[in-house]
């Protein structure tokens, strides 16, 4: 089974807020500094996905990677009122150190 049938046979359900925060965020923390597709693939897709290509899992569930950073990047722009554009550009070392509160919510 490819990620495609993955997709269309199973039901995916969107991470609760608290379910992102109490769970999610510590794991992605953790793997902030991991580099490689066979150790990135879990974080960004969740192990199911690392699984069928072959890779180890974290404990995360279906694109929990995602859901984080697209609330990371969310947080950030609230805070900065920085326009997206701008951000784009801007080191993702430089937005974590801005957002270092977003991992304790």
């Amino acid at each position: 089974m490819d990620i495609a049938d993955t997709l269309r046979n199973n039901h995916y359900k969107p991470l609760e807020i608290k379910e992102l925060n109490d769970y999610v965020k510590p794991i992605i923390k953790e793997g902030l500094e991991v580099q490689g597709m066979d150790q990135i693939t879990a974080y960004l897709y969740g192990d199911e996905i690392a699984r069928q290509q072959g890779y180890f899992p974290v404990g995360l569930p279906f694109c929990a990677g995602y859901a984080c950073g697209y609330s990371m990047v969310k947080y950030y722009l609230e805070k900065t009122c920085e326009d997206i554009t701008l951000a784009t550009i801007r080191p993702a070392k430089e937005i974590l150190n801005m957002i270092e509160e977003f991992w304790n919510e």
